[in-house]
C-alpha cells in the first residue's frame, strides 16, 4: 500500500486528507481493467472539534500512471466531469466523437448540467440519424450519488422515458418525466436556482440573528421548528453552523456555473429574476475571496470578515 497526505489550514479550519492506494487482491476483484482500490480519509478541525469521515473508490488508473499524490489532486477536481458546454459539444460533434459512431434506433441520455438550447441542438442531429435523445440532468449532491437516491429529471418522447426509466431507477429515486426535450434541464437548473437563493438568505439569516446577540448554534435550530423550515436550512444551513465547507462537495464555482444558465434562460423568457441576480453576486464575491472550491454555504464567510 501506497499514501499520501495533504494538510491545510484556513481561517482556523483545519483540514487533513490520507489517500491510500492498494493492488492487493487486484485478481480477485475479478474486475476488468481495475488498476487500483483507492481509501480517502478526510479529517477536518474547526473550533476544537474533528470529524473523520472515510470514503472508498477504484480506478482504472494503474500506480504507474496515477500515485497518491496525483489520486488526490484528482480526487479534488472531480466536479470538473459535470460538465462545461464546450465539452459536451466536443464529445458529440467533435473528431471520432459520438455523432460520427451512433447507430439508428440508439438512445442518448444526457445527464449533465448544460443548457436547454444544447439540449436540443443536440438532439435534432441525432434525429436525423434516428437516434433518440433525452436530458437528464441529477440532483442531490454526493450522497444520493452513492446511495443510488438521486433526483433526475428528464426530458424526453414518452416512449423514450419509458425506455430509459428501468436504468434511470438504478440511480435514482424520484425519477420526473419533465415533458418534452430540454425540460428536464429546465427543471434542474430551476432547482439549483432556488437552492442558491435560499442559501444566501441563509446566510443573511445567520449573520443578522448572531449579530444581534443570538449564538450561532441556536439559529437554525429554532427557525427549523417554524414555518421557515426548509431542506437547504437543515443540510446548507448546518455548514454554516459549523463552519466547516467541504471542498469534495457542490462548489461555488459550479454553483455560479449553474446560476448563470439560469439567469439566461430566464432573460430568455423576458423574466427579470432579481433574487437570483443577488444569489448570484454573492457567489460571485465568494470567489473573488478565494473560497471558489468550497461547498456553496461558504458564501456565510462574507459576513464574518
Amino acid at each position: 500500500m501506497r499514501s499520501a497526505v495533504t494538510l491545510e489550514k484556513n481561517r482556523g479550519r483545519i483540514e487533513r486528507r490520507t489517500m491510500t492506494t492498494s493492488t492487493q487482491d487486484l485478481a480477485w476483484a475479478d474486475w476488468p481493467g481495475l488498476g487500483q482500490f483507492l481509501r480517502l480519509e478526510r479529517s477536518v478541525t474547526v473550533h476544537g472539534e474533528t470529524t473523520t469521515t472515510v470514503q472508498y473508490a477504484i480506478t482504472s488508473l494503474s500506480p504507474d500512471r496515477a500515485s497518491p499524490e496525483r489520486l488526490l489532486d484528482l480526487w479534488r477536481g472531480r466536479w470538473e466531469i459535470e460538465n462545461r458546454l464546450f465539452w459536451v459539444r466536443d464529445v458529440v460533434f467533435g473528431a471520432g466523437a459520438l455523432l460520427g459512431n451512433v447507430r439508428a434506433g440508439q438512445t442518448l441520455v444526457d445527464m449533465t448540467t448544460a443548457t436547454v438550447e444544447v439540449n436540443r441542438e443536440v438532439a435534432a442531429a441525432l434525429a436525423e440519424k434516428n437516434v433518440a435523445f433525452a436530458d437528464a440532468p441529477v440532483a442531490r449532491g454526493v450522497p444520493a450519488a452513492e446511495n443510488g437516491t438521486l433526483a433526475i429529471t428528464v426530458g424526453a418522447s414518452d416512449d423514450v422515458f419509458e425506455a430509459i426509466l428501468p436504468y434511470l431507477k438504478c440511480m435514482g429515486g424520484d425519477i420526473s418525466h419533465c415533458g418534452g426535450i430540454g425540460n428536464g434541464q429546465v427543471l434542474k437548473l430551476m432547482n439549483n436556482m432556488l437552492i442558491f437563493q435560499n442559501v444566501a438568505a441563509l446566510a443573511e439569516a445567520m449573520a443578522i440573528a448572531t449579530r444581534a446577540g443570538v449564538e450561532r448554534s441556536k439559529v437554525f435550530d429554532i427557525l427549523s421548528k417554524g414555518s421557515a423550515d426548509s431542506y437547504a436550512m437543515r443540510k446548507h444551513g448546518a455548514h454554516m453552523v459549523t463552519g466547516d465547507y467541504p471542498d469534495d462537495q457542490f462548489p461555488v464555482t459550479y454553483s455560479l456555473k449553474d446560476i448563470g444558465y439560469a439567469l439566461d434562460l430566464a432573460e430568455k423568457c423576458g423574466v427579470d429574476a432579481q433574487s437570483a441576480k443577488h444569489a448570484e453576486g454573492r457567489l460571485k464575491l465568494a470567489a473573488e475571496k478565494g473560497y471558489g472550491n468550497y461547498y456553496s454555504p461558504v458564501i456565510y464567510r462574507l459576513f464574518e470578515e
